[in-house]
């Protein structure tokens, strides 16, 4: 791909990580409401928008560069005793 051609994509999430013919595979996902039957509340469904492809050592390196994201985000926020991880 050329600098050209990059587009940012937003996505709401991950949905699955799969390994699959020596390639990992992480499905980006966007959270869409479907109506439900009237009365009741709408269901908020995951659906893939793009799946991003990496190399056992891309991905090595993509989850180091999120650990690092995650401990600066950790760092900048209050804390929150009820989050998780």
């Amino acid at each position: 791909m050329t600098t050209s051609e990059n587009k940012s994509l937003y996505a709401d999430g991950i949905g699955k990580i799969r390994s699959e013919n020596g390639v990992i595979k992480i499905d980006l996902v966007m959270i869409n409401d479907h109506p439900s039957k009237e009365g009741e509340q709408s269901r908020k469904i995951p659906e893939t928008i793009s799946t991003l492809v990496f190399s056992p050592e891309g991905f090595k390196q993509a989850t180091k560069t999120m650990r690092k994201m995650r401990k600066s985000l950790k760092k900048n926020q209050p804390a929150n005793p009820k989050q998780e991880g």
